[in-house]
């Protein structure tokens, strides 16, 4: 039950920095189409967009996954597996994977994408 739990927690952790990273990947894209008039320029190389896919997908992951552990299994000698029943409440009430936090990460991916793309536009 223990990895159930945290597989549910990495989950929809994972599913909700993937709609993140490419809102932030993408969207200046979009903003750049309608600078220079729909063209079909792309405002970075392929080999930028390949690297971006490479780190940001899997290095944030590994490292969250090697490091990540929201409560000690072994309190008390290995008593918490009573308590075990009871940590499930983040998956069955939908506590991280929600329209709330989806809403709040495609949010936070506009305004990073927003500032991404015009921060640099208005200093040249």
């Amino acid at each position: 039950m223990h990895h159930g739990r945290l597989n549910y927690i990495r989950n929809a952790e994972l599913v909700l920095y993937f709609f993140y990273k490419n809102l932030v990947l993408t969207a200046p894209h979009v903003y750049f189409a309608g600078l220079n008039g729909f063209s079909g320029q792309t405002i970075y190389d392929d080999f930028y967009i390949s690297f971006f896919n490479l780190f940001h997908t899997s290095w944030p992951l590994t490292i969250k996954t090697m490091f990540e552990q929201d409560i000690s299994y072994e309190l008390d000698g290995g008593q918490m597996r009573k308590f075990y029943p009871s940590l499930y409440y983040i998956g069955a009430k939908n506590t991280i994977f929600n329209w709330p936090n989806y809403f709040y990460h495609n949010l936070l991916g506009l305004i990073h994408s927003i500032l991404i793309f015009y921060v640099p536009v208005l200093i040249f």
